[in-house]
């Protein structure tokens, strides 16, 4: 079984504004916010105010000016140039926002989204968007360089599994998160693009590689025995995801999910235990919760047969 993102795959200004549209279609009464259109897009709000040079200016362009309900921006915030502010504003706009929103560790979206100007005004004075917030004694992310691509999949798929669903671009600068959105986008060019190289990883790890009965307690005798001989009993990045897929993000034991309670942490554990012959297959893979799956120890529990 192959897995596939519901993104766009064209970005285009058309694109774009059809797919406004359609979300509009959708929500067809009240103000279409960003919160409202990130339930239902198959692209970030982020997207259409960086195209657009900001969310009204986005509806606006699709003729949904009407459904528009922040502060309005003025034509002059449209207009400000970068030699219209001072180093000395921009830092304590900065600051600003960051108290505003509650991170010392601000994006560039961050600051677009809650600033009178725009991020491109702070380059055009400091070059470097770290160097900024360095100025303004602000937080600084870590380089994606920090991070090998399997760390980078390592933390998407832990943040897969919190949220029940693929993350959005501005929730991998949130917690639980250990690798902001940025270092993924600097590395392969786009969010989709990381989504999507994601996507083709864990697909790479067969977890149907065998076919047995449904019983995991019989698994380890109806296993071929060349299979078991060249299982190390590591559970592969993309098995993970494929079982964590098949549960719904939940304990099979407990029913907790991170999505309800943000302390639940998942893992994929062998039903039969690998040290005693279980081995390393789909239908002997299960999720188990923190509390379930140190209460099982290293023993099959009757409970779950």
């Amino acid at each position: 079984m192959k897995y596939k993102l519901n993104r766009l795959s064209d970005y285009s200004d058309d694109a774009l504004l059809s797919e406004m549209k359609r979300v509009a279609s959708i929500v067809s009464s009240g103000p279409l916010t960003r919160t409202v259109f990130g339930k239902h897009a198959r692209a970030s709000a982020s997207v259409f105010m960086k195209r657009f040079g900001g969310w009204q200016q986005a509806l606006e362009a699709a003729g949904l000016g009407s459904r528009y309900s922040g502060k309005p921006v003025s034509q002059r915030m449209r207009q400000q140039s970068g030699k219209s502010v001072t180093r000395e504003e921009i830092i304590d706009e900065l600051k600003r926002v960051a108290e505003k929103t509650g991170r010392q560790d601000l994006t560039v979206d961050d600051f677009n989204s809650n600033a009178s100007f725009s991020a491109y005004t702070v380059r055009s004075h400091f070059k470097l968007w770290r160097r900024a917030l360095e100025a303004a004694g602000l937080t600084v992310r870590p380089s994606s360089a920090r991070y090998s691509d399997e760390e980078c999949y390592e933390n998407l798929l832990f943040v897969w599994t919190h949220l029940g669903r693929a993350p959005k671009y501005l929730e991998m600068n949130s917690i639980p998160s250990q690798v902001g959105g940025k270092a993924y986008v600097a590395r392969w060019g786009t969010w989709v693009k990381a989504l999507e190289a994601f996507v083709e990883r864990v697909n790479k790890d067969d977890a149907s590689r065998v076919s047995v009965g449904e019983n995991p307690v019989t698994v380890a005798q109806t296993i071929p025995a060349a299979i078991v001989k060249n299982d190390d009993g590591r559970i592969r990045l993309g098995i993970r995801y494929k079982i964590l897929v098949r549960d719904n993000f939940k304990c099979v034991r407990c029913g907790n999910t991170p999505a309800k309670d943000p302390s639940c942490r998942l893992h994929v554990d062998h039903f039969h235990p690998y040290s005693k012959g279980g081995p390393t297959v789909i239908e002997n893979l299960r999720t188990l919760c923190d509390a379930c799956n140190v209460g099982k120890g290293n023993s099959t529990i009757e409970s779950d047969r």
